[in-house]
């Protein structure tokens, strides 16, 4: 009983105040029931002759030190009862569950780097051990193919890709990716087939580790591939760096690309009733100076190249290099003219259909930066209305009933208000001037600036409703049915002007995204991008290590160097870009104006590749044999992209490019190449014909379907 009494003592347990009124009720119940027992104890001793005061002194001590282990084994009870809650039983099994689900994860992982290990247990033979990976799902998207990448830089800090099984991924020692702009799935699969092969780049890459890749558009890989989403947290951080980013009105216009693919007209769509503006007349004026003085020179040297034909070398070299520097001097001079900006004016206009169904102008207005209205006229068509269009522009019969001017007389009132350095800007702006029947190459869309991510365009309505709070477009408003071209006119110039004070990634899913060199970064991970500086500039940041090339030789003698031991880069990124400058240059031929010095080293570079290709055996370039001429031109008729001998020549080139790569990359290296978007040739080929609809969804759905190969050295 001491025993029991000094365990009782030298116990810390506590009890609830719900236990403890439970305790009192208990004590009380026990306290009348020893007192009942001692009084009938009491009797008995008395009849039977009474006790000693000493046994009395010992017998009541017995009974309160039972009392005090009944007390104690209650205490017990209670918490027994409480912790066998049901509750408190689910946690438990809940968390035995975590335990052993993580007993048998610790067991399964270390069986295998035992068992891995050529069946030794000596961990000497971990030197020799290499990272391997598996591919679980063949079919993935660009953000598999992002989080995989981001992994392997992160490793265990990001959650890990379910599409593909990577062991021992620690020992991959540097990561490169190689795109291939212009190269499709099914380009791919037809010059495999032509080639007689299961697939190219068979020097490298097995067909297991060939993956099927969806993107998301047919625009530059690169903006999906190095822009991960941020969490909100970090949202803020990203705002804080986008606004730094404030670039000058000339960043916002549209390139020659973005012009040619919005429907835009060019130098050479100019018709019968067309006019230049003031801008695309400097333009032509100056080379067409430029053109007369390479004439004359080349009736000068022609006099003297009759008196001495010996040795026409040294002559013809001469007049080369004369005419590279007068284009050099043009090109410089057009550049500076493009980037130089005086003013912004909105255009908004509207249209109605007249016979023949073509869309004719029936209003024009145009605001200043200040929103102030500097033109705004009524049109009467030059052929009979058939439909006015009301719903829309808001045109009726009556509105042109007293309209005198003509398209002509807008003419002249625009070369009087668009100057040289003059930009306009406007929602799908193309529309408006094919229905000015004007050419000007000064242009900002707000269509393309507020961009969806995908190929479809947001309203004017919508971008004015999330960006500046304001309804238009809505007859609540001026009570009037169509749309007020003033009041477009004036969205549009806000949306603008608000974008270059907020900065470039404004409006864009950017403002949500991580630059993938920055995620990295903050990991203390270093990366490389090797590619044009049109690349460089738009889809790297300052931790970046850029190497500006102007061929496809370039970039794989930067890719070597990088991925060598001498190297500090972790990731590398590279771009093959001689592929799409082959389709590109198939595109028919558009006047150059707002990047002409660029166009050139499109030029330069293709001319440089198709002389480095053709250097190569092309007799070995050959269809397979086993193939008749019928299953030949079945499959070169699977899709309108040709695959001629410069196409096969400059695959063949990048087979080789890729097996050289490879070959230098130092041991447990990650090689991936992605093939995607294909070209754009037939996308702008059917874009503007209205019969051609099912050709153009199909063209682009072909684009979008690219491919990614993984090699690990």
């Amino acid at each position: 009983m001491t025993k029991l009494k000094k365990e009782i003592e030298n116990s810390s347990i506590e009890v609830d105040n719900n236990n403890n009124n439970l305790k009192k009720s208990n004590n009380k119940k026990r306290t009348l029931e020893i007192s009942y027992t001692n009084k009938f104890q009491f009797l008995d001793s008395s009849d039977s002759g009474g006790e000693s005061d000493s046994e009395k002194e010992k017998k009541k001590k017995e009974q309160k030190e039972g009392q005090e282990e009944e007390e104690e084994m209650n205490r017990f009870a209670l918490k027994k009862k409480k912790k066998s809650s049901p509750i408190s039983n689910k946690l438990s099994q809940d968390l035995k569950k975590k335990e052993d689900r993580f007993k048998i994860s610790n067991d399964t992982v270390t069986d295998y780097f035992y068992n891995s290990n050529n069946n030794n247990n000596n961990s000497s033979n971990n030197e020799n051990q290499k990272p391997t990976f598996t591919i679980n799902r063949n079919n993935c998207t660009i953000k598999d193919i992002q989080d995989y990448i981001v992994w392997l830089m992160l490793r265990f800090k990001v959650p890990t890709p379910n599409w593909i099984f990577t062991a021992m991924s620690p020992l991959i020692k540097k990561v490169v990716v190689i795109s291939i702009q212009g190269f499709s799935s099914l380009m791919h699969d037809k010059l495999s087939l032509l080639s007689g092969k299961d697939h190219l780049f068979t020097e490298v890459f097995e067909n297991k580790n060939k993956v099927d890749l969806q993107l998301p558009n047919y625009n530059h890989i690169f903006e999906s591939l190095l822009n991960v989403k941020t969490h909100k947290v970090q949202r803020i951080d990203t705002y804080e760096k986008m606004k730094k980013e404030i670039e000058p009105i000339s960043f916002y216009l549209l390139d020659d690309e973005q012009l040619i693919e919005n429907g835009y007209f060019g130098i050479k769509d100019l018709k019968d009733g067309w006019v230049y503006s003031n801008q695309v007349k400097q333009i032509l004026n100056l080379l067409k100076s430029s053109d007369n003085n390479n004439n004359n020179n080349d009736s000068d040297n022609n006099d003297d190249d009759g008196a001495s034909l010996p040795s026409p070398q040294p002559p013809i070299n001469n007049d080369m290099d004369d005419d590279d520097n007068n284009n050099n001097d043009n090109n410089n001079l057009i550049n500076k003219l493009n980037l130089k900006v005086k003013e912004m004016l909105a255009i908004d206009c509207e249209m109605c259909r007249t016979e023949g169904g073509e869309l004719e102008l029936t209003r024009i207005s145009i605001v200043n930066e200040q929103r102030k209205v500097i033109l705004n006229e009524f049109v009467l068509p030059e052929k009979p209305v058939i439909d006015y269009l009301t719903q829309y522009s808001g045109i009726t019969a009556d509105t042109l009933k007293n309209v005198t001017n003509r398209l002509s007389d807008i003419h002249e009132k625009l070369d009087k208000l668009i100057g040289p350095d003059t930009v306009l800007i406007g929602h799908s702006l193309e529309n408006d001037l094919k229905a000015m029947k004007f050419i000007h190459r000064k242009i900002i869309d707000t269509a393309i600036l507020y961009p969806t991510g995908s190929n479809g365009k947001f309203p004017l309505k919508y971008l004015t409703k999330k960006y500046l709070n304001r309804i238009i477009q809505s007859t609540k408003n001026n009570g009037k049915l169509g749309h007020d071209s003033i009041e477009d006119a004036r969205a549009v110039m806000d949306l603008v002007q608000l974008k270059i004070q907020k900065g470039k990634s404004f409006g864009t899913k950017l403002e949500s995204m991580e630059n993938l060199f920055d995620k990295i970064n903050k990991h203390e991970k270093k990366s490389s991008f090797i590619d044009r500086l049109d690349d460089i500039k738009t889809f790297t940041s300052q931790v970046v290590s850029c190497f500006n090339c102007e061929n496809d030789n370039e970039v794989i003698e930067k890719i070597i160097k990088q991925s060598s031991h001498s190297s500090s880069s972790d990731l590398i990124f590279s771009q093959l870009t001689s592929l799409s400058d082959h389709f590109k240059n198939l595109e028919p031929k558009q006047f150059s104006i707002t990047n002409i010095e660029k166009n050139k080293l499109i030029n330069n570079t293709t001319t440089t590749t198709t002389t480095t290709t053709t250097t190569t055996n092309y007799e070995t370039i050959i269809d397979s044999p086993l193939l008749s001429e019928k299953e030949i031109k079945e499959i070169h008729s699977l899709d309108g992209i040709e695959i001629s001998a410069s196409v096969k020549q400059i695959v063949r080139q990048m087979e080789l490019q890729i097996k050289n790569v490879y070959d230098k990359l130092q041991e447990n290296s990650m090689l991936i190449l992605v093939l995607g978007p294909g070209p754009l040739n037939d996308i702008n080929r059917f874009k503007g014909d209205g019969n051609k609809q099912k050709d153009y969804s199909l063209s682009i759905e072909t684009a979008k379907e690219g491919l990614a190969f993984l090699a690990l050295k």
